[in-house]
């Protein structure tokens, strides 16, 4: 009885985790840039930039992956006046550095879309590799 909880509490986080991946795959931005940055006193030092942003106007599956890994914050995006009216609210999820990496670890096995799972796979090799 013990095994068949855990084998289905298991197949729901698998299902979960793959959900969360398509959801970063469609909807979400992966930056992992290096680039050189002044500081106060003008001397130029080269910076990594690791950040994921989802955004969507459905506010639930937002804080839902934001629930679900415990990482990052989230942000409300008011409304933008266009042709039509008005847009609605927009809430986004943001992660930078090490979250970044504590959320790649678990969906990375579950991504698809081809630059993303690129980008990711840099993040996880700089993180495994300090």
């Amino acid at each position: 009885m013990c095994t068949r909880t855990l084998k289905n509490s298991t197949t729901k986080l698998n299902t979960e985790l793959a959900y969360a991946a398509a959801f970063i795959d469609g909807e979400g931005y992966i930056e992992y840039t290096r680039r050189p940055k002044k500081n106060g006193l003008g001397k130029v030092y080269n910076t990594i930039c690791i950040r994921i942003e989802v955004c969507n106007t459905d506010h639930g599956i937002i804080r839902w992956l934001r629930d679900t890994f415990k990482q990052g914050y989230l942000v409300k995006i008011k409304p933008r006046k266009t042709k039509t009216g008005m847009s609605r609210p927009v809430l986004r999820w943001q992660l930078t550095h090490n979250k970044v990496y504590e959320v790649l670890k678990q969906v990375f096995p579950y991504m698809k879309e081809k630059n993303k799972k690129e980008k990711a796979r840099k993040i996880l090799e700089f993180y495994e590799n300090k």
